[in-house]
């Protein structure tokens, strides 16, 4: 019972872990980016095996160009020994894989392996990576072995509300930082706020709230000190019932998005995306998109 009672206390720990670095701030970059997919037909199927093997088949294309792409994911989960083995595939010929063990070494700890190769170049990659997430903390790491070889790390830290974090990255060929970017987030009980400064000159802040249990809102503004250089945008998401929702955004380039997801049966959603050029209405510059996400 105490070895149970020490296992609870180790999960809920983890659990008020503040996200990793590159996720400060996705609940609002998602209200851009997720449900459009403009100028594209695109399919994706997601089963499962009595076994606990999990597949995931996309297919997406190109309206404007009839370019077809797909690609091929077969995931492994060893619960026993916290291991998970992802093998990709993908019509470009790129064959990756993925290994990772988490909380066998230690509670809160993750280590793994990223791997791929493309045949008909002979070209490759690896890269090392490592996690650890305790009560106020989330810090990851990386070591690419080809590609330069490079050192990238990140943490993010917790202080009630308040969310701090730094990503960098460290070339060993070329002795220099090559990236360094810092980001600060405040959690509120409805809304969170998000400002990062990468590089020492581009500003990305964020705000994302939730107005009622049916209607999200979010703004992103960005603002380049070299090229004084600034964007806009604005979004919203709207629940309107059980199996169904619709998204808009704005921007200040004038490029509007309108999308509907309806739930068609159980493990089937469709979506339908148009993406509008406001300051070009009379021409063809206009998208729409259709998705299908089966998932039975």
């Amino acid at each position: 019972n105490r070895n149970k009672l020490f296992l609870i206390l180790d999960a809920t720990i983890i659990m008020s872990a503040p996200p990793k670095y590159a996720d400060l701030g996705k609940a609002a970059r998602d209200m851009f980016k997720k449900n459009y997919d403009m100028g594209a037909v695109k399919l994706e199927l997601k089963t499962k095996t009595e076994s606990g093997v999990e597949f995931k088949t996309t297919g997406n294309g190109n309206i404007s160009s009839g370019a077809v792409a797909g690609d091929l994911e077969t995931k492994y989960k060893f619960k026993d020994y916290g291991l998970e083995v992802t093998e990709k595939w993908n019509t470009k010929g790129v064959l990756s894989s993925e290994f990772s063990i988490e909380d066998k070494i230690a509670q809160g700890f993750k280590l793994g392996a990223e791997t791929s190769l493309l045949p008909n170049t002979r070209a490759t990659t690896a890269v090392l990576t490592a996690a650890y997430k305790q009560d106020k903390v989330h810090i990851n790491s990386s070591l690419n072995l080809f590609n330069g070889p490079s050192i990238a790390a990140s943490a993010t830290f917790a202080y009630e509300q308040f969310r701090l974090g730094y990503d960098t990255s460290y070339s060993v060929s070329g002795g220099k930082l090559t990236k360094s970017n810092v980001a600060l987030g405040y959690v509120g009980k409805d809304f969170t706020l998000h400002t990062a400064v990468n590089d020492g000159a581009k500003v990305e802040s964020s705000v994302h709230q939730k107005v009622n249990k049916d209607l999200s809102v979010a703004a992103l503004i960005g603002f380049n000190t070299a090229s004084s250089a600034t964007s806009f945008q604005i979004g919203s998401h709207y629940t309107l019932d059980k199996g169904a929702f619709v998204k808009a955004k704005l921007d200040n380039k004038g490029q509007a998005g309108v999308s509907y997801t309806q739930s068609l049966r159980k493990g089937v959603q469709m979506t339908l995306s148009a993406g509008i050029d406001g300051k070009n209405l009379s021409t063809d510059s206009h998208h729409v998109g259709v998705s299908f996400v089966l998932s039975p």
